[in-house]
C-alpha cells in the first residue's frame, strides 16, 4: 500500500525548455515507478504546479504559471530537486568526462 499524494519538487527537461516545479504523486513510490505505473500510462500528460519555464538554448525565462500541463513524449529529462541541489554542490571540474 503506497502513502498519501505528496508534492515533489521536480526540474522537467524538454528539448527546448528546461521547467522547475512541483509535481503530485503517491507516496512511499519512487518518481521513476510513478511515471512508468501502469495506473499512469493512460495519462499522457505531467501535471507540475507553479511552474517556471526556462529557455535551454539561452537561458531566457519564458514564464510563470499557477500550473503547466507537458506531454510526457516530450519529456528527456526529469529529475527530483533534491538531485539538482546535490549535483549542484559537487565542483563542476569534477562533473566534466575524463576521456
Amino acid at each position: 500500500m503506497h502513502g498519501k499524494q505528496i508534492e515533489q519538487r521536480v526540474l522537467v527537461i524538454t528539448d527546448g525548455e528546461r521547467i522547475e516545479g512541483t509535481l503530485f504523486h503517491m507516496g512511499g513510490i519512487r518518481l521513476s515507478d510513478f511515471l512508468s505505473a501502469a495506473a499512469h500510462q493512460d495519462d499522457p500528460y505531467l501535471k507540475i504546479k507553479d511552474p517556471t519555464v526556462t529557455c535551454r538554448r539561452t537561458g531566457t525565462e519564458l514564464g510563470r504559471s499557477p500550473f503547466l500541463v507537458v506531454a510526457k513524449d516530450r519529456v528527456v529529462l526529469i529529475m527530483a530537486s533534491e538531485a539538482i541541489e546535490e549535483v549542484a554542490k559537487v565542483p563542476v571540474e569534477a562533473r566534466q568526462p575524463r576521456w
